[in-house]
């Protein structure tokens, strides 16, 4: 039988600078989520490289974090329509492969070891290279009357702080959040999106920038 010698000496690896890395999906694997409300809903364990270095997430598929799944398909070049069911299996993680997408890179220390987790899933800068034909373009939708205060959201309807904080309101309920907590934890990332703007109209692009400030909020 082998023999070692034993030692203390637990040695770390190299980890990335937190930044933003070209990576390329080269494992994953399919489990169950034991936290809080998402307990039982399928996860995806996916494991990333970058020049030799490994970056890891966790994907759970719960209604609130659609979002997020939806922003991993879009940096690998995917483009389907708003409200669109997906279904996300090995086929298509493989053709994910041949792949590459930007992704924003933090550094996790658990028990003295650090790691590299996605902190966010970058948009492509361009459409080339999609990987299913990409949607035309639809002429935006005539003025109609804003949703009512019971009317169920979706991220699509939030063109305004107050949507976009109702809408909030309505996915963390599920986890215990008061609509005041809401508007409170969401304060610093609308001061951060509106500085030295005038109109409080929310882009696609603040979308994304505001559903990435929630999900460091919500303890998965």
């Amino acid at each position: 039988m082998p023999k070692i010698k034993y030692t203390n000496d637990v040695r770390s690896f190299d980890v990335l600078p937190a930044g933003e890395y070209p990576v390329m999906l080269t494992k994953w694997e399919w489990t169950e989520s034991t936290g809080g409300k998402t307990a039982g809903s399928q996860m995806l364990k996916l494991r990333f490289e970058h020049e030799g270095q490994w970056i890891f997430d966790n994907l759970i598929f719960a209604q609130a974090t659609e979002w997020k799944i939806s922003a991993f398909l879009k940096a690998f070049g995917f483009n389907y329509q708003e409200g669109q069911d997906v279904d996300v299996n090995d086929a298509i993680l493989h053709s994910l492969m041949s792949h590459q997408a930007m992704v924003q890179v933090s550094v996790d220390e658990y028990n003295g070891q650090k790691s590299n987790k996605v902190k966010a899933y970058l948009a492509p800068n361009k459409p080339a290279d999609t990987l299913t034909p990409a949607t035309p373009s639809q002429p935006a939708p005539a003025a109609g009357p804003q949703p009512t205060a019971t009317t169920a959201l979706k991220p699509a309807d939030c063109t305004t702080k107050e949507l976009a904080t109702r809408y909030w309101s309505q996915e963390l309920a599920e986890f215990g959040w008061e609509p005041e907590r809401v508007t409170t934890a969401l304060k610093d990332a609308y001061a951060k999106l509106f500085a030295g703007r005038k109109a409080d109209t929310l882009t696609a692009s603040d979308w994304v920038v505001l559903a990435q400030a929630v999900d460091q909020l919500v303890p998965f």
